[in-house]
């Protein structure tokens, strides 16, 4: 087989917004073809059965909102999507992921975080079940 080349072809969008000192809205938008590279869903690209590659067309995105409660604490939520078009998947293969999350973060020194985060994560497969995840976790972190 011969090697193949699958270009991404992406719109972007990201933002920063702080209406008020204390509290942050960020997140981004994309749309296109071949969007694995992103960090979105594993799969940009499908085999079909006569050795052709398709590029699957994809949009999604994330938003997040951030209080800033004291120099040393933040509270976040966040939510974000990946939708595939499905007359371009293999029966199967993930059609959409949606995740939501809430998280705490204290700096316990000028280099050191701890948090707790809490998030869902549901699974759409072409043709097959819905998959639900839920994730609790601590975290201890050092900044270089």
């Amino acid at each position: 087989m011969a090697r193949v080349s699958i270009p991404s072809r992406l719109f972007t969008i990201d933002w920063l917004i702080q209406p008020i000192a204390k509290v942050q809205f960020t997140g981004t938008f994309f749309n296109g073809r071949n969007a694995a590279g992103v960090g979105g869903l594993r799969q940009g690209f499908v085999i079909l059965a006569d050795d052709r590659f398709r590029a699957i067309r994809a949009k999604g995105g994330w938003a997040q909102l951030t209080y800033l409660a004291t120099n040393r604490l933040t509270f976040n939520v966040y939510g974000g999507q990946e939708s595939n078009r499905t007359a371009d998947l293999l029966r199967g293969q993930i059609a959409r992921n949606f995740a939501y999350a809430a998280n705490v973060r204290y700096r316990i020194g000028s280099n050191v975080l701890i948090g707790a985060e809490a998030n869902q994560v549901r699974t759409n497969y072409f043709g097959g079940p819905l998959r639900l995840v839920n994730h609790y976790d601590l975290a201890l972190a050092y900044l270089f």
